[in-house]
């Protein structure tokens, strides 16, 4: 952008500010009405432990931010609206540097959610320590490009934060989708969780594409500067900013919407090879006891990471019982134990989740 701006050139500046503005109100308005269901069917699993605060804590920050982000358009748009260059010159200062700690502070928490996650299932302190490097490098890089007065090189600050950001998404992800998947196959459970790992997926996709996406037109911008006289340049500028004006919103949706649709599935029909008795299956998300069953039952697999039941309660019990009756009678002491190493580390997956 040349030092002579024109008026076209200042309204085409201004204008994504506004309208994206609209754009992140109706993603605010989504993510409010998910969080809310979201939360309620937590509180009423009486999980009120990390996951529950860190959602609320999420949620707080995306609007403190978005009401920042309605503060800054207010006093450009309505109190200094004499004119376009009074709206530019409003725009172009920006804001304070702490006014960013909340839309920082909830990608970090989004961030850590994840990693949360990640570390129930594997327990892996070589996971846990490279996770944690992404997200420190995530923080560095944000607040530096917040804090410091670098021009047109916080462009690359930003966009590295951000894409450090995206590459602890897609590894974190990635990794509770694969220790779901091995950990099912060798517990040789029915029900492979495949749901789970699709809300996984699609839940981080929401929140990868933005953040690819700003990563990608922030270092074009970068590389060479969006020329707003011209169509190209306007075009890319808008994507650019709107893409920025729904990082929020997808930041607090991805992480609440994965607690939302995993609480909300319904009970799937699964069929049980020993007898062909259909039963439904759910994941069961609350810890199971560790001494619940050990007096009056036999040592289970199943039962105690997934419930069942069916339309005929009785029947359903009874061929349930008799199956594990059977399993239990030719399965080896050896082949049991470690069924049951792997189930408690599958219900605590599917907890976290």
């Amino acid at each position: 952008m040349s030092d002579s701006i024109t008026v076209d050139e200042m309204r085409a500046f201004s204008d994504p500010y506004f309208t994206g503005l609209i754009v992140e109100g109706f993603g605010m308005g989504i993510y409010t009405m998910i969080f809310f269901q979201a939360i309620w069917k937590i509180y009423k699993r009486r999980n009120r432990g990390f996951y529950f605060f860190a959602l609320t804590l999420l949620w707080i920050l995306c609007v403190v931010d978005f009401t920042i982000e309605c503060n800054l358009s207010r006093l450009a748009f309505v109190f200094n609206n004499s004119s376009p260059m009074t709206i530019f010159t409003k725009l172009g200062i920006g804001l304070n540097p702490f006014l960013y700690v909340p839309s920082i502070g909830a990608l970090i928490i989004s961030d850590s959610i994840l990693i949360w996650r990640c570390h129930v299932l594997w327990r892996d302190i070589r996971v846990l320590v490279a996770l944690i490097t992404l997200l420190v490098a995530t923080a560095g890089l944000l607040l530096s490009d917040a804090l410091l007065v670098l021009d047109h090189f916080s462009f690359l600050i930003g966009s590295l934060g951000v894409l450090s950001s995206f590459m602890t998404t897609i590894s974190a992800t990635s990794l509770i989708a694969l220790k779901i998947v091995l950990v099912t196959r060798r517990s040789r459970i029915h029900c492979s969780y495949a749901k789970v790992v699709e809300i996984l997926v699609e839940s981080a996709a929401l929140v990868s594409i933005v953040a690819l996406g700003i990563t990608v037109m922030e270092l074009l911008d970068y590389a060479r500067p969006y020329k707003l006289g011209t169509m190209a340049g306007r075009v890319s500028y808008d994507v650019m900013e709107y893409l920025s004006y729904l990082k929020g919103p997808a930041i607090g949706i991805g992480p609440t919407l994965t607690a939302f649709r995993v609480a909300a599935q319904p009970s799937q029909t699964e069929v049980g090879p020993p007898h062909n008795t259909s039963v439904l299956s759910r994941l069961t998300f609350r810890r199971t006891g560790h001494n619940s069953n050990t007096d009056t039952q036999l040592p289970h697999t199943q039962i105690s990471t997934i419930r069942f039941g069916s339309a005929h309660e009785k029947d359903s019990v009874g061929s349930v019982q008799s199956s594990m009756d059977m399993q239990a009678q030719n399965a080896a002491a050896l082949k049991k134990t470690y069924c049951s190493m792997e189930t408690l580390e599958t219900n605590k997956g599917a907890e976290s989740v």
